[in-house]
């Protein structure tokens, strides 16, 4: 696996966990905060190990610079939308129309990455170096978890 599959990877189970999270709130199912948590640690690990690890390889790259500088931005607005949703009460209608702004900027960011970015890819990287960047993404995120688990 290289690092574009990886963090295609990474986008679906995201994806995913956002229907998790509405579902938990249509539902009203007792597993709102626990979707929300798990959502919120994907995230946040899938945009530390891309601006850590993954975006610095592109940015200053003619091909991809500029969508590299966007997608980092995109991230800040992501995280600014996470903050206000963790400390906003989770039962109300604002909440769920917040989450779903969430949903549509980082779909927004998958869909531009996925279709633009990663396509220009290889034409700075390397497969070697693709595969060797997979491989520190897998390390740092295995490092987060552990980091996470023995702070719970």
């Amino acid at each position: 696996m290289d690092a574009l599959e990886l963090l295609i990877r990474d986008h679906r189970e995201v994806i995913e966990l956002f229907k998790e999270v509405e579902m938990s709130h249509k539902k009203k199912d007792g597993k709102l905060d626990e979707n929300f948590e798990r959502l919120l640690q994907a995230l946040e690990m899938h945009m530390n190990i891309e601006e850590t690890m993954f975006y610095p390889n592109l940015v200053g790259k003619k091909e991809t610079g500029n969508l590299t500088l966007e997608g980092i931005e995109e991230h800040h607005v992501v995280r600014e939308i996470l903050r206000e949703l963790n400390l906003d009460p989770k039962n109300t209608a604002e909440w769920r129309a917040k989450l779903k702004v969430c949903r549509e900027n980082v779909e927004h960011h998958v869909n531009e990455e996925e279709t633009e970015l990663f396509p220009d890819v290889p034409k700075v990287l390397s497969k070697e170096r693709l595969s060797q960047i997979a491989v520190q993404l897998e390390e740092k995120k295995r490092e987060l978890m552990e980091l996470r688990s023995t702070h719970s």
